[in-house]
């Protein structure tokens, strides 16, 4: 396993666990963050 593939799946463990987290909460702003993070993940996995 090369480096890029560990960034690989640690971003994208982070979206999948900040989109399920969107999904479920109730609260808008714990919502809100964590869309936040969601776009970040998959912001990193383009990068």
């Amino acid at each position: 396993m090369t480096f890029y593939d560990i960034i690989f799946y640690l971003f994208a463990i982070i979206t999948v666990v900040s989109a399920f987290i969107v999904v479920t909460t109730r609260n808008v702003i714990y919502s809100g963050f964590s869309l936040l993070f969601t776009f970040f993940g998959v912001a990193g996995i383009y990068v």
